[in-house]
């Protein structure tokens, strides 16, 4: 089975003469790149919803594959970005083994020329924050081992959540 799942994050920086910004030096688009990453054995006994913002539409999909990416952009200011996972055991499942290996993880990041998303520290728990001139990097990953009677609680506490409100100026606040 999987003991790590590997992710990497590319990225470019942007010059100060860049279209992310209109006329007024307000905002004129915020791009955030999703990713959540699982390993075969928590994707054949979890159901993984994941909810994410593009273009100020809140969407929710079901994940069917370890690896899940999508963009979220925003054009509009105000405005929302950012993306939420959560699971639970699936109805039904059979448990076939005494204890279960659950790897799973994350990677963002964000871009824009007034540094519209910032760098993330330390959100949910751990991760890295990387900031590279006006590019945030949030990448974090958990490997646990579970017994097969505390698999339902540890499935159902697998959480990540990662919003971010934006107003007409750019400004950023994380809830």
């Amino acid at each position: 089975m999987v003991g790590c799942l590997m992710m990497a994050a590319m990225f470019t920086a942007c010059s100060k003469d860049s279209e992310n910004l209109d006329k007024d030096n307000k905002p004129a688009k915020a791009v955030m790149s999703y990713w959540y990453d699982v390993n075969d054995e928590l994707l054949e006994v979890a159901d993984i919803t994941v909810s994410y913002y593009y273009n100020n539409n809140l969407n929710t999909e079901k994940m069917t594959t370890q690896h899940w990416e999508r963009n979220g952009s925003l054009q509009t200011f105000p405005g929302k970005l950012g993306y939420s996972v959560k699971m639970t055991l699936k109805e039904g499942v059979e448990l076939t083994k005494d204890s279960y290996r659950l790897s799973y993880g994350v990677n963002t990041t964000g871009k824009s020329m007034t540094n519209l998303i910032p760098t993330v520290q330390n959100a949910n728990g751990g991760g890295i924050g990387i900031s590279e001139g006006n590019i945030s990097l949030y990448s974090s990953m958990s490997v646990i081992t579970v017994k097969k009677e505390n698999l339902k609680n540890a499935v159902e506490n697998i959480k990540f959540s990662l919003f971010y409100n934006i107003d007409s100026n750019g400004k950023v606040k994380a809830e």
